[in-house]
């Protein structure tokens, strides 16, 4: 089919032919990569090892996905951690204590606005003594 019957077939079938294509791609991307893994074990058994001894962070990724490992991109090997916000707003008394702006409120920041007291005093890290 060359593109210029695709681009006379009604939009029902090129949506039908797009699944077809997808679940296609689909089962020969899962042969393929079953292939190579067959090909993996047989060399490394070649050297007397297993796929675990050659690639042990295989075996972590595989249970990662296993359970859902969503979240976890930045774990990675090679990838920076994400970093936590600086703060921008400080607790009035422990200098320590402080919050980046984003996200929940923190219960000292709610309860300095309920005070009726404005936010942006928070603004300035108090000075320690």
């Amino acid at each position: 089919m060359d593109m210029t019957q695709i681009a006379k077939l009604p939009t029902q079938d090129l949506r039908r032919l797009h699944a077809r294509i997808a679940r296609e791609l689909a089962r020969r991307d899962a042969s393929e990569r079953a292939g190579l893994l067959r090909q993996f074990k047989k060399l490394a058994a070649q050297k007397g090892l297993s796929l675990d001894q050659v690639m042990p962070e295989l075996r972590k990724s595989a249970a990662d996905a296993k359970k859902g490992g969503r979240g976890r991109g930045r774990q990675l090997k090679g990838m920076a951690p994400k970093k936590k916000a600086a703060f921008i707003y400080f607790h009035p008394t422990q200098p320590n204590k402080g919050w980046s702006g984003h996200g929940r409120r923190p219960q000292w920041v709610l309860d300095w606005q309920n005070a009726g007291k404005d936010i942006e005093l928070l603004k300035q890290k108090p000075a320690t003594n």
